[in-house]
């Protein structure tokens, strides 16, 4: 599930090189993205895995959304482009975890 997760955040790292590329377009998002990007990442080597591939994603999730809220209230993303790399990250690594069988965390990316 390790993988899975580090994919997910590729992903974003992926996304956050097209935008630096065309900078011309996008501005500073590539870099604020690859900052998220690189902060998420931190903070999943920062967890020991656990055995259980559930319990491990719980953590992950529970994680992300407690380094998303220090982001929400930081300034360096006044424009609001590395808390949408953190709802995107936690999105799908959410979508793992229930699809791995965990039920009992929500998050404000749930749709109705």
């Amino acid at each position: 599930m390790r993988q899975r997760v580090r994919e997910i955040i590729n992903r974003e790292l992926a996304d956050a090189q097209a935008k630096t590329e065309k900078s011309w377009y996008w501005g500073n998002v590539g870099p604020t993205v690859r900052s998220a990007a690189e902060g998420a990442w931190a903070v999943v080597e920062s967890i020991p895995p656990a055995d259980d591939p559930v319990a491990d994603l719980r953590s992950l999730v529970l994680a992300l959304q407690e380094r998303r809220a220090e982001v929400r209230t930081s300034l360096f993303d006044e424009d609001g482009y590395g808390l949408a790399t953190y709802h995107m990250i936690i999105r799908d690594v959410l979508a793992l975890y229930r699809a791995a069988g965990g039920s009992d965390l929500n998050d404000e990316t749930d749709e109705d």
